[in-house]
């Protein structure tokens, strides 16, 4: 109940807004995150930060609770393993590229990129 009324609070949501700082973020960004949405935690949220972040990839989970990383590790680890190695591999390239479309599948787990906003 402490968590629930901490929320509910004006000042914290104005203090935590993600929103303002995600556009702030310039570095890449992986947002994970499960479908079933959670007073707390909506999935509105994670699309919203998706959204600020101008590097961002929003990975979501069918039928998942908030927490992907304790209810899919393996799943996650292996999505994480391939944003930072798909991130390196941009990094690497010499700039003529422009942006590079890098959303891929992965079984159950649909990933968006930002690719337009590079």
């Amino acid at each position: 109940q402490f968590y629930q009324d901490l929320h509910d609070r004006d000042e914290f949501k104005t203090y935590y807004d993600l929103r303002v700082v995600g556009k702030r973020v310039t570095a890449p960004a992986l947002v994970l995150r499960g479908d079933i949405d959670e007073p707390i935690h909506p999935v509105a949220h994670s699309v919203a930060l998706h959204d600020a972040i101008a590097k961002s990839w929003l990975a979501i989970y069918p039928n998942t609770e908030f927490n992907v990383l304790r209810a899919h590790p393996k799943e996650s680890w292996e999505l994480i393993r391939r944003f930072f190695s798909a991130r390196s591999a941009i990094a690497s390239r010499k700039t003529s590229l422009g942006c590079t479309n890098d959303p891929f599948r992965i079984p159950r787990v649909t990933v968006m990129s930002r690719s337009n906003r590079c």
